[in-house]
């Protein structure tokens, strides 16, 4: 049996399961979701906010999102018009981040992997086989599989119960505040990268001690060893 080790802060840590966040830690989809939330406020005669603020955003659960800028009776409609026109341009406009296919290609045979992302379940499988590496993961959580979105921990949680793995062993892969959040909630260890909405500055601040450019540069980090 391979054990993967993770070289953190606080010294090597044994690794069972890696959980990875999507938007800015695997995926690029900035600009068919930002554009999507452009398409949106245009469509309700709403303020459309600059492009960077909405990046800003992105990683949270949806209907936070809209409520930021809408009246409340109008998030329900909002959050139909997203999903029509995001389920139009998403795959065709989004691409894996440099060095996140390799670096899938290496974790693979050593540990196992999951995804707990804010996205409908089903739109995350779809992306992730259109990008051809969903057979790397043993499993796909989004918020159609737990009552709450992050940074609540049920998708940790679930996540856990499924793969039958210790909190102890499980390491989160994120790129943003939120994931921050998500990880003390859970209480597992996190690992942020540099990829997505949030600087080194904002990660930090929130508590990060673990920062790394970017998955590509995982591999680096870790070793693995037989046991027998």
């Amino acid at each position: 049996m391979i054990e993967l080790q993770v070289e953190l802060s606080k010294g090597p840590k044994k690794v069972s399961l890696l959980v990875f966040d999507l938007d800015g830690t695997l995926i690029d989809s900035y600009e068919p979701l930002v554009d999507s939330f452009i398409y949106v406020f245009q469509t309700l005669g709403a303020a459309v906010p600059p492009r960077d603020e909405i990046k800003g955003f992105i990683g949270y659960p949806l209907q936070e999102i809209l409520a930021a800028y809408l009246p409340t009776e109008q998030v329900p409609e909002a959050v139909k018009l997203f999903r029509g026109r995001y389920g139009q341009v998403v795959l065709r406009d989004t691409k894996l981040l440099p060095g996140a296919r390799s670096a899938l290609e290496f974790l693979a045979g050593r540990t196992s992997l999951a995804v707990a992302t804010n996205k409908a379940t089903e739109t995350a499988r779809a992306l992730l086989a259109s990008l051809g590496v969903e057979d790397f993961f043993t499993a796909v959580v989004g918020t159609s599989c737990v009552p709450r979105p992050k940074p609540h921990p049920d998708m940790v949680h679930h996540l856990l119960d499924l793969t039958g793995c210790p909190g102890e062993e499980a390491l989160l892969i994120g790129d943003s505040i939120i994931d921050v959040h998500f990880a003390r909630e859970s209480g597992v260890d996190l690992l942020c990268v540099l990829t997505g909405s949030s600087s080194r500055e904002q990660l930090a601040a929130a508590g990060a001690s673990d920062i790394i450019p970017d998955v590509g540069s995982l591999p680096g980090i870790c070793s693995a060893t037989c046991q027998y």
